[in-house]
């Protein structure tokens, strides 16, 4: 394969990518709204409420393992792609001499990012399945 033939399968891939990611919000977008619709129609309905209705004819709910497995792999592709970049700058070196220090970083970055994530679950998402979303997203910090 030539060089150019590379080039443009990588940006062929990163154009999909970037599709993936804004159906992903989509999705996501979607499901807040379906959730939101719900909760109204069960406050409306009171005590005549029946959800199976919803459950089977339009209702869906993300599966929260699926939902980590897929954003365990775009953060192990990111650092990949950092550093691939990184040897291209040829900074090899400096990231060998301070590995623990940039492992540490790491993890303090992705125990921030954790957190604010179990934060937007427990402010958007159906009281029960957010708290359980969060406390999820809070343990992957002890694997």
């Amino acid at each position: 394969m030539t060089p150019k033939q590379i080039n443009d399968l990588k940006k062929e891939h990163n154009a999909m990518q970037e599709q993936g990611q804004d159906l992903y919000a989509k999705v996501m977008d979607l499901h807040d709204k379906c959730l939101d619709l719900q909760g109204r129609i069960q406050e409306a309905e009171g005590t005549d409420y029946d959800p199976i209705p919803l459950i089977f004819g339009a209702g869906f709910r993300l599966d929260p393992d699926l939902c980590q497995a897929a954003e365990a792999d775009r953060i192990a592709n990111e650092s990949k792609h950092i550093i691939k970049r990184a040897d291209e700058a040829k900074l090899t070196p400096v990231m060998e001499m301070f590995q623990s220090e940039l492992e540490h970083f790491a993890e303090l970055v992705a125990a921030a990012e954790r957190e604010e994530c179990a934060k937007l679950c427990e402010a958007y998402v159906a009281p029960g399945i957010g708290k359980e979303m969060a406390t999820a997203i809070r343990a992957r910090g002890g694997k």
